[in-house]
């Protein structure tokens, strides 16, 4: 008998070589690998068995797992609000508004992590220009 079911990449039960690269991902890197298993098995004709899962990310995933190796997507905030003359109160309005909106110019896959900066430095100009707008507005200052 088969039948099919839905599966995290976190709670499959990998074994051998592919249960160690699953447990060396950040949550976000298991996220990508799960939609990129997703991708791959959703073009076969066959509903996969849990043998060529484990075998697909165990010997056919290096390119991709590569490149989630030399990716990270931790915001260094200094880094992009940097060159703007913020008082430490209006880097933190940026950054919570930011995070609000964000979600959406979030990568959905290791391959859209350049698209994402691009994303994440409009949000943070619109964020600034929002920001300076309402202090503006209420007359406050920068500290």
């Amino acid at each position: 008998m088969y039948y099919q079911t839905e599966f995290s990449v976190d709670n499959f039960p990998w074994w051998s070589g592919a249960r160690t690269r699953v447990e060396s991902l950040k949550p976000d890197q298991r996220r990508w690998l799960s939609d990129y298993i997703e991708e791959y098995f959703n073009s076969c004709e066959k509903v996969p068995t849990d043998t060529a899962i484990n075998d697909f990310v165990w010997f056919d995933c290096d390119d991709f797992l590569s490149k989630l190796d030399k990716i990270s997507v931790v915001i260094d905030w200094d880094k992009f609000l940097d060159g703007y003359e913020l008082s430490e109160a209006q880097k933190d309005k940026v950054v919570d508004r930011v995070l609000e909106v964000c979600d959406d110019c979030y990568p959905d896959s290791p391959f859209e992590v350049e698209n994402f900066e691009d994303s994440l430095k409009e949000a943070i100009e619109d964020a600034i220009d929002a920001i300076m707008a309402e202090d503006d507005e209420y007359g406050e200052e920068a500290e």
